[in-house]
């Protein structure tokens, strides 16, 4: 039996919050208010998880009486995603994100733009997904490198509301391609979004004669003090235009709210900000958050207010409101979970200890250092690497699944046996801690910093002085052989011998755990190991 919870977000109320305008030439016989509902970062999060939090069934609930509500007022409603849909949960990674795309089409979303984890899968995959969506996919910068001026999806998309024509645009950022498998994208070229948007714009506005322009930018917002020093992305593309249309940005990836108004709490409420002409709006903290922003357009101006970042029905950051699931949806995407059911059932191993994911930013992770270590086990390896970001879940305590072992390393990621001597690793080492600090096992080190430059010292391999010329076996994911997350690129380096084996880290583990002689597996060296070298009481 479902009962369903109405709750009149804050900004929907009689309370009049605009703050700022802009005036740009438009049609100003138009007065239109326009409400903006905003995801992006849902990662395969279509479900609600353990703990009854998010999900596409409690979101339609809470779509639906912000609609409501805005019905109520004449205001036009507009839905979009910013991207990265893909890649987060063993119930969407393993079938495809086919849930997330029909819970979007039942929670009637306008169009999308093309976030990095659209392209953890195969071309053919996103291609099916395309397929699955009632709504366009939008990147104006990513282009076909065997025809240069055909984009690999629509780039814009016009929509019609309450008698406006709003041309929608997608747009990628610059570091897309660190953070993309580079086998999936060989056929692709990213281009520069800031040096070549200018073109999108004018012939949108030449072409189209739109009253409002929205771009949906998967770059991220980053900090207020990068914000300040207006090198991001969208500041150099935004200082570059001179659009007399007005515009507004909605910004993924990145999963920090971009506010300046202090008075504000930003996991709840933020004003968006404007920068020149353009309004630019990034929700928080991704799939847990609804993020509902009110505009009004009238004689050429358009204003602001506060923008509401919903939480659905988390349980830290929520409060006391719950948005039930709604019925149909829950019904419909309940199919999906039960498919893999089984998977949940089968005992892979019993943990002692749980092994978080999170020891600090940089640290070294428990969880981590246990796929690292079954690495050296069955590969006879001398040590193992992972860049921080690819390891995104830990391990609870007690009974794990193989479920539980597909969270971990969610971008099926093929594992790669190097060899290479002494002085060409300090060398690639060195190189890879300029960016940033992976995960590994079995070496050890000194970090000197000089200013933003660091180098390596006292570097040991299984507690012994790496020699120069001795040749040494190592692991990395296919994905960082290639450069990916800014990873040198060794794949045709001559000082480096590599083979990729056709297993994946989720399928390692398994083996890893099948050949250990009882269930029973003891974790406590591994928590004890990451409070070590990571300074800290204990990583728990």
């Amino acid at each position: 039996m479902f009962k369903v919870f109405v709750r009149v977000p804050f900004f929907l109320s009689s309370l009049w919050l605009g703050w700022c305008c802009v005036a740009i030439a438009g049609d100003t016989n138009k007065t239109v208010s326009l409400l903006l509902i905003h995801t992006h970062n849902n990662n395969g999060h279509f479900w609600e998880n353990k703990d009854g939090e998010s999900g596409m069934p409690a979101k339609k609930t809470l779509f639906d009486i912000l609609r409501s509500n805005a019905q109520k007022t004449q205001q036009a409603v507009l839905t979009f995603s910013t991207g990265d849909v893909n890649t987060g949960t063993p119930e969407s990674d393993l079938q495809s994100a086919q849930p997330d795309f029909i819970g979007m089409n039942l929670l009637k979303y306008d169009a999308m733009s093309l976030g990095n984890h659209e392209f953890d899968n195969a071309p053919n995959i996103l291609k099916q997904q395309r397929l699955w969506a009632n709504f366009p996919f939008l990147s104006a910068n990513i282009v076909l490198k065997r025809y240069p001026h055909q984009t690999l999806v629509k780039p814009y998309h016009i929509v019609h509301r309450k008698g406006l024509k709003i041309a929608v645009i997608g747009l990628t950022g610059r570091q897309f391609t660190d953070n993309v498998a580079k086998h999936n994208i060989r056929h692709l070229t990213v281009l520069d979004p800031v040096t070549h948007s200018q073109e999108i714009y004018r012939n949108i506005e030449s072409k189209e004669h739109p009253d409002l322009i929205i771009t949906l930018f998967h770059a991220g917002h980053l900090t207020h003090r990068l914000m300040e020093s207006k090198k991001i992305e969208q500041h150099l593309i935004i200082d570059q235009l001179q659009l007399k249309t007005p515009h507004i940005f909605l910004m993924g990836h990145d999963e920090d709210t971009a506010c300046i108004e202090p008075a504000y709490d930003k996991t709840k409420f933020c004003r968006p900000y404007l920068h020149r002409n353009t309004w630019i709006v990034q929700g928080n903290k991704g799939f847990g958050y609804v993020s509902a922003t009110k505009f009004h357009l009238k004689d050429g101006t358009l204003t602001a207010e506060i923008q509401e970042n919903i939480p659905v029905n988390l349980h830290k950051d929520g409060g006391t409101d719950r948005f039930t699931p709604n019925p149909l949806v829950y019904k419909i995407l309940d199919k999906y979970v039960r498919k893999i059911d089984h998977l949940k059932q089968t005992e892979v191993a019993y943990l002692s200890h749980a092994l978080t994911n999170h020891c600090g930013r940089w640290g070294q992770k428990p969880v981590s250092l246990l796929v690292l270590f079954a690495q050296i086990k069955l590969l006879n390896v001398d040590f193992a690497l992972f860049n921080n970001r690819g390891i995104r879940a830990g391990l609870p305590q007690g009974k794990i699944t193989f479920l539980d072992l597909q969270k971990i390393t969610p971008f099926k990621n093929k594992i790669v046996l190097i060899k290479a001597n002494g002085r060409t690793i300090m060398r690639y080492m060195n190189r890879i801690f300029q960016h940033q600090k992976p995960q590994y096992y079995n070496i050890s080190m000194e970090i000197h910093s000089y200013g933003r430059a660091k180098v390596l010292d006292q570097f040991r391999v299984n507690n012994k002085p790496l020699l120069p010329e001795k040749i040494y076996t190592f692991t990395l994911p296919d994905f960082l052989i290639n450069g990916g997350a800014r990873f040198p690129n060794i794949i045709n380096d001559v000082n480096f011998e590599h083979e990729v084996l056709s297993i994946t880290y989720e399928e390692l583990m398994l083996d890893f755990f099948k050949q250990l002689p009882s269930k029973h597996f003891n974790t406590q060296p591994f928590i004890e190991y990451a409070s070590l070298v990571n300074h800290v009481a204990t990583c728990i």
